[in-house]
């Protein structure tokens, strides 16, 4: 069902109402363009992995940023 909201909506639509990051839009992109339909707790996997990471990457710049 998700799966079939992905579809519907443009990456470019998406960006602008869901406030995506350029990761989750290319992520969106991707899964639109992708043959095979990946099942929405993949996707979801994934996003959730790079938020992670960009939190991760967030915290080490203020950290670094805090030591000036």
């Amino acid at each position: 069902m998700l799966f079939k909201l992905i579809k519907l909506i443009t990456a470019d639509e998406a960006k602008e109402k869901l406030r995506l990051t350029d990761h989750e839009y290319n992520l969106l992109k991707y899964y639109q363009g992708n043959k095979r339909s990946k099942d929405i707790n993949e996707v979801c996997v994934e996003l959730a992995m790079s938020k992670q990471r960009l939190a991760k990457t967030k915290r080490s710049l203020e950290h670094k940023l805090n030591k000036l």
